[in-house]
């Protein structure tokens, strides 16, 4: 697999660049997972007023 970028020093190389693959762009459709069923439409609120309520610090494995 050869992962050197492609050399853009010129408009028309970087179009060309930016269309290699272009079949591969469809949308894909959106996951709906079983856990997400309940969700008001604005989503889970993640910013916990006290984020110590998420996690406990004194499980974390990687807490050294």
């Amino acid at each position: 697999v050869d992962l050197s970028p492609m050399p853009s020093d010129s408009h028309e190389a970087w179009l060309k660049d930016k269309e290699r693959n272009a079949q591969l762009n469809i949308p894909t459709e959106p996951a709906d997972p079983e856990s997400a069923r309940d969700l008001p439409a604005e989503g889970r609120d993640t910013n916990a007023a006290d984020p110590t309520s998420l996690y406990s610090w004194e499980n974390d494995p990687q807490l050294l």
